[in-house]
């Protein structure tokens, strides 16, 4: 009986690394669709990375905003999960083709952020953590 378990724990064990690794190609494929076939047309992107852990019960009103086409001038978005628990649950990363497109962008938003049913405003309701990381294109 403890061999039976102890072959059941391996096996579990085999297929939890295969399906992690099916998940990292499927997020570098993401990704790479994001980035357009060739390093030329993305050499001047700039990337917004941002983890969301949504408030208590808010977690399908946090998913359907993000998966919501953005309103704004990002040239790919991708949107994805983490499975196994963390500080996060979500993981977005906005490309922009340059930083003037992404300042373009903040300052269109900046406007909406003291209106009431403001998209920034509903985001709030429905997240307890948030953080954005921005980075540009360094290698090809």
């Amino acid at each position: 009986m403890a061999l039976s378990t102890a072959i059941l724990d391996v096996l579990a064990a085999i297929a939890g690394l295969l399906s992690g690794q099916i998940v990292n190609e499927a997020m570098m494929n993401q990704i790479e669709a994001i980035d357009g076939d060739s390093a030329s047309k993305s050499s001047g992107s700039v990337y917004s990375v941002s983890y969301y852990r949504p408030a208590a019960g808010h977690r399908e009103q946090l998913e359907k905003m993000l998966s919501e086409a953005p309103n704004d001038t990002s040239a790919g978005n991708v949107l994805m999960q983490h499975l196994e628990g963390g500080p996060w649950t979500f993981l977005t990363i906005a490309r922009y083709n340059s930083w003037d497109d992404f300042a373009t962008g903040e300052k269109t938003s900046v406007a909406q952020t003291t209106k009431k049913d403001s998209p920034w405003s509903r985001m709030r309701d429905h997240t307890d953590f948030h953080t954005d990381t921005l980075t540009d294109r360094i290698s090809p």
